[in-house]
């Protein structure tokens, strides 16, 4: 074999290397944007969760601690409704 052969054969070896370099680039970009989208996903999910859960609990210590005050003319007759109406339904 001559060394002008194994020149075509070593450029045409690089040529393929190129490609596939080429093509598994675009396959681990596409995998890193299928796993940032899950990711970002679950992200959204459980910040929801969060904020619902959060929220959940703030006021209900928010609503105990106003079904203290039975003073203020205002707020202290619907309290006394939410508390008579909660109470109703245990």
């Amino acid at each position: 074999m001559g060394i002008f052969k194994k020149i075509a054969i070593l450029a045409a070896i690089i040529g393929q290397e190129e490609r596939l370099n080429q093509q598994l680039s675009k396959m681990i970009a596409l995998k890193e944007k299928q796993l940032s989208l899950w990711q970002n996903f679950l992200r959204g999910v459980f910040q929801g969760f969060g904020v619902f859960i959060g929220s959940v609990i703030l006021i209900g210590i928010l609503i105990y601690l106003l079904s203290f005050i039975n003073t203020v003319p205002i707020i202290g007759d619907y309290i006394v409704k939410i508390t008579h109406y909660v109470q109703i339904r245990n």
